[in-house]
């Protein structure tokens, strides 16, 4: 096996990386960094060549990726989504020499078997190339029937040593995140990042309601995000626990032209949000025992049994917030707490009129 090092990774991160490439005769592994990623590249790639990489970079690596390549040395790179890595037969050329790819990464980034991923580019005499971002960051793509439907990453040692717990951010899609995220402004909302482009796959940006609560701006191009909704294993919907629900109201009603519905039940508020007169997700006030938590979203993931699910869930180590508990017309549902502390929703939900 002939794989090397570049850069200047902490040590146990570049022992994982070369052990998670131990397949790959013809690996490269190296630490981020435009420099490096060059010098490496140019060692592998000539003139009139071409790779492969995936739809998800950003930044000074996709500028040079993009535009560094072509314009200062001839080399073509061709962007494919995540999991065409998987299957590159539709994608390798003869011109094709190199796979570039990212794994331990930035939230926006995503490959999960890195493995597969080399074995892929060995089938076609490919060479793989992984770049580090450092040990702090690891992000991993969740898949259901071969399709990512979620993902996790790492939260840095500053966020926990601040007493952050571990959140599950949630994405709306808008028509122009720029227009959004200064619209969001000009209603008091929080930026917590500025649009930035996701290679092609689509811009984001991050904002924080009046109430505090977080959520992720997504303007898609080549990827909507999840690939499926509303079956076992994947989001079916999304809800705003918040501390002041009119002024939440009026923020997203008039952030993303929402309509908006309230119900009174037994011990809450009900709010629905709807686009189209159909709803897309809810809200309602925190409850007094959930004491000085702050506004967030809860996601809410199918099951095809809600009791089987929370017990196992709770079997693996979850905390169970909410015991399940039937939901009239609607379904079944438990609220869990992964052993990190990320709180989430189960449902099993009724089968919803066409």
């Amino acid at each position: 096996m002939s794989t090397y090092g570049f850069g200047n990774p902490a040590q146990d991160v570049l022992n994982e990386r070369i052990a998670l490439a131990e397949s790959a005769e013809d690996a490269l592994v190296f630490s981020s960094g435009v420099a490096v990623i060059t010098n490496a590249i140019l060692s592998v790639v000539k003139k009139r060549d071409e790779v492969i990489a995936p739809a998800i970079l950003y930044g000074q690596t996709l500028n040079f990726l993009r535009k560094g390549l072509p314009e200062e040395y001839g080399i073509h790179t061709k962007f494919v989504m995540v999991e065409d890595l998987y299957a590159l037969e539709e994608y390798v050329s003869s011109r094709t020499k190199l796979l570039y790819f990212e794994s331990p990464t930035n939230p926006n980034l995503q490959i999960i078997d890195i493995k597969k991923v080399v074995e892929q580019a060995r089938k076609f005499g490919l060479k793989a190339v992984d770049t580090p971002a450092g040990p702090d960051m690891v992000y991993t793509m969740l898949m259901l029937n071969d399709k990512p439907v979620a993902a996790l990453y790492e939260i840095t040692k500053e966020q926990q040593e601040g007493g952050m717990r571990p959140p599950w951010d949630s994405y709306v899609t808008v028509e122009n995140a720029d227009k959004a995220v200064e619209k969001a402004k000009s209603l008091d909302g929080t930026v917590l990042q500025e649009p930035v482009d996701v290679s092609d796959s689509g811009r984001m940006g991050i904002i924080q309601d009046p109430t505090g609560a977080v959520l992720v701006l997504w303007e898609p191009k080549k990827d909507i995000g999840t690939h499926f909704k509303n079956i076992p294993g994947s989001l079916c919907w999304n809800e705003l626990i918040t501390t002041d629900t009119d002024k939440a109201k009026t923020f997203f009603t008039q952030l993303f032209d929402w309509g908006s519905h309230t119900d009174e039940m037994i011990n809450i508020s009900y709010t629905a949000f709807l686009l189209d007169e159909k709803p897309v997700t809810g809200m309602y006030k925190m409850l007094e025992e959930m004491g000085d938590m702050p506004s967030h979203w809860l996601p809410y993931f199918a099951v095809e049994d809600c009791d089987q699910t929370s017990a196992k869930a709770q079997d693996m180590g979850a905390t169970v917030l909410q015991l399940p508990t039937d939901i009239p017309e609607t379904g079944r549902f438990s609220v869990l707490m992964d052993p990190q502390g990320a709180a989430f929703a189960i449902i099993k939900m009724e089968p919803m009129e066409e």
